[in-house]
């Protein structure tokens, strides 16, 4: 059984039914004193609430319509590209210099080392075999080939590149890779030497300069054209702690740059 003074007594029944009655009493005489003041905040929050989401939703559309024009004037500025525009490096490539295989096979200079440098950069050693107290320009240029000495991907550089050499010389040069079923060059990893890429992927590189799209784009305008892959199947990373997947517009103008280059190699 329980104690009697786990009971409550009559005094402290009553108290609570007075206390609660009370405050349902004082309640009703604020509502009906204030109703119009209640009426108001509930006109004012039936307002408020319809007219914030329509602003999300307003927003969110207009991201949405924003994208989708960005995505078309990109698609039509791919598509309006011509070939000799494409292939016109007066404009791109420096005025002077050597071409880096000209300058190896004239024995102006030799290649120390070529080495991975992650998915989007490799570095390049090179050295005079020639005293002088003149620096030499070294050329390297787009559509460079770094081919692979074990089984990571070959690298092709992606943009010109020039470096002023008075003794020796390391440069870091931007590159995409080419051969997506094989691993991304590391820094420890090496490569044999140089060579020139296809007409193919030289005619995607200058697409993908021509209309200023960023290196992830331009990867997997290259991957789609000479590996045949979908981009939904393509995760890079980690980059800044997450793996990176293209977004539907990237991988539409990946799909278009890799059709116009295959339009204009022909």
């Amino acid at each position: 059984m329980k104690n009697d003074k786990d009971k409550l007594s009559v005094g402290e029944i009553a108290f609570v039914v007075v206390f609660l009655g009370l405050f349902i009493w004082g309640g009703y005489v604020w509502v009906s004193a204030n109703l119009r003041l209640v009426a108001r905040i509930g006109i004012g929050i039936g307002i408020l609430v319809p007219a914030v989401l329509l602003i999300i939703a307003g927003m969110y559309l207009f991201s949405v319509l924003k994208e989708q024009i960005t995505i078309k004037k990109k698609v039509k500025k791919i598509r309006d590209l011509k070939r000799s525009t494409v292939f016109d490096r007066s404009k791109t490539e420096p005025e002077k210099g050597l071409h880096i295989d000209a300058a190896v096979n004239r024995g102006a200079i030799r290649i120390v080392s070529l080495t991975g440098d992650g998915i989007y950069s490799a570095k390049i050693e090179v050295e005079r075999l020639k005293d002088s107290y003149k620096e030499v320009v070294i050329l390297i240029p787009l559509g460079t080939v770094l081919t692979s000495s074990g089984d990571h991907q070959n690298m092709v550089v992606r943009d010109d590149m020039s470096v002023s050499i008075l003794r020796s010389a390391i440069v870091s040069v931007p590159v995409t890779c080419l051969d997506f079923h094989k691993s991304v060059p590391k820094s420890s990893d090496t490569f044999s030497g140089i060579a020139k890429a296809s007409q193919l992927i030289c005619a995607i590189l200058e697409v993908a300069r021509a209309v200023d799209v960023d290196h992830f784009v331009t990867q997997l305008a290259v991957w789609i054209a000479v590996d045949n892959i979908s981009p939904a199947i393509v995760s890079i990373g980690p980059l800044l702690g997450q793996r990176r997947q293209p977004t539907k517009s990237e991988a539409r103008w990946a799909r278009e740059i890799a059709a116009k280059g295959k339009e204009l190699a022909k």
